[in-house]
């Protein structure tokens, strides 16, 4: 049974250099051959450098692009994320004033909808709080409370 050839990692600035060399160099394969790198890499290497320029190889889990797609990005980013804040407040916002054990079961509610450690900030109760919470069972004071509340 055949290995599986593990991929191989080269970093930014080798890409940089070698995309640099590509352009000073009449034959584009010979070059491959004598780096041991594929053809193909290196057309693909020249082809991003020619898209973005400068940001054509930022690293591992950091997104390609000019500065105005960065500002773009980033902007959606942030807008998506204002987005969900107000939904969140929208939905929560009823219960806020109704007392803690009614945000908590509104947490409870939608934890499958919204992540929990945003809606906690956004209702301002605490995430260790609202996990103890979940886990504890009630007091009898406590049912007591929400009970004459409730009337």
């Amino acid at each position: 049974m055949k290995k599986k050839k593990k991929n191989t990692y080269y970093k930014p600035d080798f890409k940089y250099n070698i995309v640099a060399l590509s352009y000073k160099t009449v034959n584009i394969s010979q070059l491959a051959i004598e780096l041991n790198i594929r053809c193909n890499l290196l057309h693909r290497w020249r082809q991003l450098y020619k898209k973005f320029g400068p940001r054509s190889f930022p690293g591992t889990g950091n997104t390609r692009g000019s500065g105005e797609q960065l500002k773009i990005y980033e902007l959606e980013k942030i807008y998506h994320e204002s987005m969900l804040n107000l939904e969140i407040l929208k939905k929560g916002q009823k219960y806020i004033h109704k007392g803690r054990q009614e945000i908590y079961d509104f947490i409870r509610l939608h934890e499958g909808t919204y992540p929990i450690k945003k809606m906690c900030h956004i209702l301002g109760v605490g995430l260790s709080t609202y996990y103890k919470r979940k886990k504890t069972p009630l007091t009898k004071t406590q049912i007591r409370e929400n009970y004459i509340k409730g009337k």
